[in-house]
């Protein structure tokens, strides 16, 4: 379990945090920007010093959309694999318990403990099935 325990962690939490650092560096940065330059250019009127937060705001909207965006595919691409793993053991435990296919093979393609667990149910059902034929 600890390369799922890695993955989740990889594939969850470092896109998540990086995104939310590299979002406050960002606002840091643009509002850092924003306010020197109003303190610069005095002169600025009302209307202009508001076009420019507008501006710095949509910005940080754009930057916002998009890194929601890759936080929603990086969870939905792990929730995919992880799901057709599962997926894969759910379908081989049906073939054995509700068909009787002894014989019946898993194709375990993302995580290794799945590949352990569905290794340890082929050796349990290998001595149900010699207990069956006796």
């Amino acid at each position: 379990m600890k390369k799922l325990e890695r993955e989740i962690y990889l594939k969850l939490l470092v896109p998540i945090l990086g995104s939310l650092s590299l979002f406050v560096f960002i606002l840091y940065t643009l509002f850092h920007e924003f306010t020197l330059d109003f303190l610069l250019h005095k002169e600025l009127s009302s209307t202009e010093l508001m076009h420019q937060f507008y501006l710095v705001c949509m910005e940080l909207g754009f930057l916002t959309f998009f890194l929601f965006l890759f936080i929603f595919y990086s969870v939905h691409k792990f929730k995919k694999s992880l799901l057709s793993d599962l997926d894969a053991l759910s379908t081989y435990v049906e073939e054995i318990s509700q068909k009787k296919n002894y014989k019946a093979i898993i194709s375990i393609q993302h995580y290794i403990e799945f590949l352990y667990i569905s290794i340890q149910l082929k050796n349990i059902i290998k001595r149900v099935y010699k207990k069956d034929k006796k």
